[in-house]
């Protein structure tokens, strides 16, 4: 007589009773059969005109009303395959309504009429539909499995604060006010970056925490104002061991959660590696096609370049028009003159080149790519441009084209680690910027030249190379980390290259120089994007999907009319 509702055939001519919410309701002459609904499950009602009271009820009954039912389990004739429990029915012998519904906003079921606007404005009546319920579920189970996983390491759980301070670099950063103290305000972090650093200072050996990280930047499909990341540090440790835990853990998630086997160790690829193969640092490596240099072919294509401008070219298994590469490159927002040539039969049918060298373009593609030999047809696109931003472009060309022509298979997972990337990036502003961030070590072959640069020299400043390292999955960033930096004087010389002054070091980061010289251990971790893992898991374009109450677009909360005007 509890609200069991996996119910079997073994358990008929049981008295059951149950509450929920009706999902379907049938009325066929003498009959009233109704789909009851809670927890994403769902049993068949049977309501008979033989119990004049309760068919009185039943005849009342809408969608979306809460119920409670008592009746006597039995098999059904009309059997509904699709139902874990289309075998079995209820045949009711007490309904007590407990909750009305009004005219429902939306339709409340998996194909939904609702447009996203109204469905987060009326995000608690989303969460009723199943697919969103078993999203929820799945991310329930997640972070089950990675408190289990990382349990058995050893790791201690230990949450950090939420509300800090306003440090060095929080442009983006959510900001507090203060009724105790009028005047002064907080900052919401943007992740437990700086705490769990001080608890390896503090001896904790291993941490790992399921956090709450919060930035106010522009939302995109992949983020949102706020965010949960599985936050991780350990003491002695090694890239290697950092790596290797965070691999068996996505093989065990990927296992437990969704069957599918991921093989290990993943493929590693340098920093330079992925911007000269794939233009990006991020490489979706389920197309395994890679960008080439074409400057040595600039006289046979007819092309000058600039000092600073590099020829930078991908090829591509089908005849590609002028007006579709055209579009293309409208998709993905770039504004780069191009070239192309079209063969077919190994001979140029089309290009909007002229005078150029035929075979010598051939033999070079040829070498380039020796299994197109024997292909019939082929396009080679070319963008001449700024090296990177050369490169850029036809990385992404390479990506949109690939998964709109179905290139590859996209139901498969593709795992890539990035590593030795710069220490330093130069901004918009011709600053230098941490590319991962201010606690990140150097190589320790870049240990001389670190000390002999001076703090102007930024040519030579760039060419410095991190401890960081990111994992990418299907061309998304899915985390990053590094080992970190825990000599005073260093962190202290990273500060000053970032342009930090004397003032601004020891308004923000005094605690952390100070603790630094009571003997710490080395330590690294890893933070990965736990919102942008499960919507890749679960093949989801965006993350808004997974998480229960989403901002929109624009980062307003639609349901609750956030955020509030400051009077």
């Amino acid at each position: 007589m509890n609200n069991n509702f996996n119910l079997t055939e073994k358990d008929i001519n049981k008295k059951i009773k149950l509450t929920g919410w009706i999902d379907k309701i049938r009325k066929l002459g003498d009959l009233i059969f109704f789909d009851l609904r809670n927890s994403g499950k769902i049993i068949q009602v049977v309501v008979t005109n033989k119990t004049e009271d309760i068919y009185k009820i039943a005849k009342n009954l809408t969608k979306e009303d809460v119920i409670l039912v008592e009746g006597v389990l039995n098999k059904r004739k009309n059997i509904n395959k699709n139902l874990k429990t289309g075998t079995i029915e209820i045949i009711a012998d007490n309904l007590n309504i407990i909750s009305k519904a009004k005219t429902l906003p939306f339709i409340i079921a998996d194909q939904t009429d609702g447009l996203e606007p109204l469905r987060m404005r009326y995000r608690y009546l989303d969460i009723r539909r199943n697919n969103v319920y078993n999203i929820l579920k799945f991310r329930s189970n997640f972070n089950k499995l990675i408190r289990t996983y990382f349990d058995k390491l050893d790791f201690l759980e230990i949450e950090t604060p939420t509300i800090t301070k306003l440090t060095f670099g929080g442009a983006s950063e959510f900001r507090v006010l203060s009724k105790n103290h009028p005047g002064y305000q907080y900052g919401l972090v943007q992740s437990p970056q700086i705490y769990k650093q001080l608890l390896m200072y503090g001896g904790i050996e291993k941490y790992y925490q399921i956090a709450r990280c919060y930035r106010d930047e522009d939302l995109r499909k992949d983020r949102q104002l706020e965010f949960t990341q599985l936050d991780l540090e350990k003491s002695f440790t090694t890239k290697e061991e950092i790596k290797e835990i965070i691999e068996n853990l996505l093989v065990n998630l990927f296992d437990k959660l969704l069957k599918i086997k991921v093989k290990k160790p993943f493929q590693t690829l340098k920093y330079q590696e992925a911007i000269d193969n794939y233009g990006i640092d991020k490489p979706d490596l389920r197309y395994p096609e890679k960008i080439y240099n074409f400057n040595l072919l600039k006289k046979d294509l007819n092309i000058s370049l600039q000092n600073d401008q590099s020829l930078i070219g991908i090829y591509f298994p089908f005849i590609l028009s002028e007006s579709k590469i055209k579009n293309y490159l409208l998709k993905i927002k770039a504004k780069s003159d191009f070239s192309f040539l079209a063969f077919k039969e190994n001979k140029l049918i089309n290009t909007n080149l002229k005078n150029i060298n035929h075979q010598k373009i051939l033999n070079f593609i040829f070498l380039q790519k020796q299994n197109l030999k024997n292909s019939k047809q082929f396009s080679l696109i070319l963008i001449k441009d700024k090296d990177l931003k050369a490169k850029e472009i036809i990385g992404k060309l390479r990506i949109k084209i690939a998964i709109d022509n179905k290139l590859f298979d996209q139901n498969q997972f593709n795992f890539v680690w990035v590593e030795d990337f710069p220490l330093f990036e130069l901004l918009k502003d011709l600053k230098l910027g941490s590319m991962h961030n201010p606690f990140t070590n150097f190589k320790k072959d870049d240990f001389d030249l670190f000390w002999n640069l001076k703090i102007n020299e930024k040519e030579e400043l760039l060419k410095l190379n991190s401890e960081a390292y990111d994992i990418v999955l299907n061309g998304i960033e899915i985390g990053g980390g590094a080992l970190r930096i825990i000599d005073p004087i260093i962190q202290k010389r990273i500060f000053e290259i970032l342009n930090l002054k004397k003032k601004e070091i020891e308004n923000d980061f005094a605690f952390l120089l100070e603790a630094q010289k009571y003997g710490i251990p080395t330590h690294g971790g890893i933070a990965l994007g736990l919102d942008r893992l499960i919507a890749i898991m679960l093949k989801i374009d965006s993350i808004k999907e997974i998480i229960a109450f989403p901002k929109s677009s624009k980062g307003t909360d639609e349901m609750m009319g956030g955020p509030t005007k400051i009077e």
